[in-house]
């Protein structure tokens, strides 16, 4: 009986030390003027998978910030393409937040050089659309390649480059994009 009794105990202590550990994920949070200033705090829905998330607006401003887990899926879709989401606590700090780049722009449908001589285009494009900012080279459906800034980037193709399921290469820094994709190519 005293083992049995120490058993649910040491059960009970293991058990409650484990569901303190499940709740780790903190991100900062702030809405509309508040922004200027966010407050760290605990994920209050928090699952295995949250992280956090920063939602800037047209003008490139931070509108809000917290945990993915508080976003509903309805809102996520409506706002997906202003939506920075990272997956380690406190990753939507304000000194994280992504800058403008330089990229090309090219399609080889219009340009044959877009895919195999990058370096002699000349269209260039200012990707200052927060929070993708970043370029990428992409093969489409058709085997033409293109280049241009991750925001440019319809929804399903965004979300491929970004889980790095498409046939896509996203890079940061002005003009990365400029190399050969795929390298074999």
């Amino acid at each position: 009986m005293k083992s049995t009794a120490a058993g649910v105990a040491l059960l009970l202590l293991v058990l409650s030390h484990s569901s303190a550990k499940e709740i780790t994920q903190t991100c900062w949070k702030c809405s509309g003027a508040d922004c200027d200033d966010p407050v760290s705090s605990l994920c209050s829905q928090y699952s295995a998978d949250d992280g956090c998330y920063t939602l800037f607006n047209y003008y490139t401003n931070v509108t809000a910030m917290g945990c993915q887990s508080d976003l509903d899926e309805e809102f996520v879709d409506d706002y997906f393409h202003s939506l920075l989401f990272c997956n380690e606590s406190n990753c939507n700090s304000l000194d994280n937040l992504p800058v403008p780049h330089k990229c090309l722009f090219c399609d080889s449908s219009e340009d044959p050089n877009c895919a195999t001589d990058p370096s002699k285009i000349e269209l260039i494009g200012n990707c200052g659309v927060l929070p993708y900012s970043s370029c990428q080279t992409r093969i489409s459906i058709e085997g033409w390649t293109q280049r241009s800034c991750l925001s440019s980037l319809e929804r399903d193709e965004l979300e491929e480059c970004l889980a790095g399921t498409g046939n896509c290469t996203v890079c940061t820094g002005d003009y990365c994009n400029r190399e050969i994709y795929p390298a074999d190519r």
